[in-house]
């Protein structure tokens, strides 16, 4: 009798040591796509933003191919070793369960086995995107047919929309990766096969359980809720001048932000070019606090096509200040005017402190108001296609980029409250002759603030 009790526990502890094995090394083969994502990252940092156009993506990633074939060989040796612990773990459960020995089951080591099956499945379910879009890279699938560019920005789209949930859940399983190795050398120092705090257990076996349903309800969720589209999202309350000269409100479409979501370029096109947005008259006021009435327009036909569904097309907007119109650049707080251009504009960069000749700029329009420059230098591999297209050829890595703000208005204090050039397509210049540039300033009277 002893000596089937010594065979039940030596396969017990052959089966727990040969998963702890696959767990370690699942372990590390995570820390190297971790550390391979983290390359891909940075290099993917200095040559895109977040509001980076598909078309960009796809000319850096198919440029470092190389890197991208060697995560996507590290994904597949995962998904392959992620599988076979899947199968020795579910083996290694049901003799357990075929012995009647289901109350070893509450073992803290199952606990994170079953953890592990749970988030690792999930994972490779989550990373079937990501697999297709590195395949379909790497082999050029999306240049055979236009299908094949589609599905390639539809998978891009998703891992976009999704990317938090997958980092979570790649985290988790690292975790428990981890953690399994640590409790598998105290599994052999106890030498032993009984359950610790088996109530206590009972609830850790609930815990991944719970973040998994919450983890999963909000994939299914993003997923779900990817064609809804809520207009005042992207809603911004801008000013302008009249043929008078008076301050009115105006609305503005916020094309940073659909561009720092949406991928699809027929999307983003709809959302910057087909919403239009609509302050009633009899409701427009420069007073602080009085709500102004505001009704959305567009092409039902379009959103019908592209699948989209058009929510709230009535809202309600106020200022927060009563704005004035800059009238004297040294009252302007430039802190606030580069917090609303990371939030409202595409084009801008953040300028390099170290040139001379970055910074903010300012000269007259014809009805002597002020209008407001940022010069910055920056990377030609950071500017979007679409404005690289406009550029004269050059070898240069850096060029100056001249951003027009156009009138800046501002509250009591000095905050900006907006500019009179947003979305303006046409309000960017790229030079790299520094000469040029100081002779179009002189020639332009504008000067430096």
């Amino acid at each position: 009798m002893e000596d089937k009790n010594l065979h039940v526990k030596l396969s017990v502890k052959v089966f727990e040591t040969i998963i702890s094995w696959l767990l370690g090394f699942n372990f590390l083969i995570a820390i190297l796509l971790f550390f391979k994502g983290l390359k891909i990252f940075n290099m993917l940092h200095k040559s895109l933003t977040l509001s980076s156009s598909f078309v960009d993506l796809v000319t850096v990633l198919v440029k470092n191919d190389g890197e991208l074939k060697g995560l996507q060989k590290l994904m597949e040796i995962y998904h392959i070793f992620t599988i076979i612990t899947v199968i020795v773990v579910a083996i290694f459960i049901i003799i357990r369960l075929a012995r009647r020995e289901q109350d070893k089951l509450l073992k803290f080591m199952y606990i994170i086995m079953i953890s592990f099956i749970i988030f690792a499945n999930f994972l490779i379910y989550l990373t079937n995107d990501l697999f297709y879009a590195l395949k379909s890279i790497n082999e050029r699938i999306y240049t055979q047919e236009l299908s094949k560019v589609l599905h390639l920005l539809q998978k891009m789209q998703n891992i976009k929309d999704t990317r938090y949930i997958i980092l979570i859940t790649f985290g988790i399983t690292m975790l428990l990766g981890l953690v399994s190795i640590i409790v598998y050398i105290y599994e052999v120092v106890q030498k032993k096969d009984e359950v610790f705090f088996p109530r206590l257990n009972r609830f850790l076996y609930l815990l991944p359980i719970l973040v998994f349903i919450v983890l999963a309800v909000s994939r299914y969720t993003v997923i779900k809720n990817s064609s809804v589209i809520k207009p005042f999202d992207y809603y911004i309350l801008g000013y302008d001048i009249d043929e008078k000269n008076n301050i009115i409100p105006v609305s503005y479409v916020n094309n940073k932000k659909i561009e720092e979501k949406y991928l699809d370029p027929y999307i983003a096109n709809f959302l910057e070019k087909g919403l239009a947005f609509d302050i009633q008259k009899e409701d427009r006021t420069l007073e602080k606090n009085k709500s102004m009435k505001v009704s959305i327009s567009y092409n039902v036909d379009q959103a019908n096509e592209l699948g989209l569904k058009i929510k709230g097309i009535i809202g309600y907007v106020k200022n927060k200040d009563k704005p004035e119109l800059l009238k004297d650049v040294k009252k302007l707080n430039k802190k606030s005017l580069l917090h609303l251009l990371k939030k409202y504009e595409i084009k801008y960069i953040n300028k390099n402190k170290n040139d001379d000749m970055c910074g903010y700029y300012y000269g007259t329009d014809r009805n002597n108001n002020i209008e407001v420059f940022v010069i910055s230098k920056v990377n030609t591999d950071t500017i979007p296609l679409k404005y690289k297209l406009r550029m004269q050829p050059t070898n240069s890595v850096f060029v100056y980029q001249i951003l027009y703000l156009g009138n800046v208005f501002i509250n009591q204090k000095g905050d900006a409250m907006g500019y009179t050039a947003i979305n303006n397509e046409n309000g960017v210049l790229y030079e790299g002759d520094k000469q040029l540039i100081n002779e179009y300033l002189k020639e332009s009277k504008i000067s430096k603030f």
